[in-house]
């Protein structure tokens, strides 16, 4: 989970701490965002931003960074994925939203 402050805005330091800690403790894939996280609910803004951070402690030779890509809408879905790949991001996963059919 990504930490906030009280103005919930990413906690920068303790986001890379706890990154880092990943890292420190010889983790070689660390995926950010998953299907349980908050990434869909992010602006593209702070989803940048969080990216970034990530982006420049994992991007590294031994390390396989993944981001987990969901949304309603797939032209986001898509501007996210060019803007990961852009920072070297090259493991995504990409769930779909849960639909429940009705059946009779």
């Amino acid at each position: 989970m990504l930490p906030w402050t009280e103005d919930f805005t990413l906690d920068e330091s303790a986001f890379v701490r706890h990154v880092q800690s990943a890292i420190d403790g010889r983790y070689k894939c660390i995926y950010l965002m998953g299907t349980a996280g908050e990434g869909y609910a992010l602006s593209n803004a702070t989803f940048e931003h969080v990216v970034e951070v990530f982006a420049g402690l994992t991007v590294k030779d031994g390390l396989d960074p993944q981001i987990g890509v969901i949304s309603l809408s797939m032209q986001q879905i898509l501007e996210r994925l060019a803007l990961c790949y852009d920072k070297g991001i090259r493991m995504f996963q990409l769930p779909l939203p849960l639909v429940k059919l009705e059946t009779s």
